[in-house]
């Protein structure tokens, strides 16, 4: 089974409660739960993590950013972060008013 290093260390730095939801995934399993055909959790270069509060997941949307994760998603109605390695770069916040960009207090900590 293929975990990407990268999350691991992610997983290793947060100082937080947190649950990981999903990580790598068959590709029937996939299917099953609506994921992208070419989902990064089929080669388990993508994560789903729950946090217990909205601030746990602010902060760990921080550390993935500051860390460099090209995909992420924080998901507010759920305190849900998605993270996976690329090479697309995107950030999105989800509400319950549908998808955004996330913040720009979130964006300035990205790599140089």
């Amino acid at each position: 089974m293929n975990l990407n290093l990268r999350i691991f260390e992610f997983c290793n730095v947060l100082r937080m409660p947190f649950s990981v939801q999903r990580w790598r995934s068959s590709p029937d399993h996939n299917k099953a739960v609506g994921g992208a055909p070419k989902s990064k959790h089929i080669t388990g270069d993508a994560a789903d993590l729950t946090f217990d509060t909205v601030a746990d997941l602010e902060a760990a949307t921080e550390q993935a950013i500051e860390m460099g994760f090209e995909g992420v998603e924080m998901d507010v109605t759920n305190n849900h972060l998605h993270i996976d390695v690329g090479p697309r770069v995107w950030r999105v916040l989800k509400t319950s008013h549908g998808y955004s960009n996330l913040p720009a207090r979130f964006l300035s900590s990205s790599p140089a």
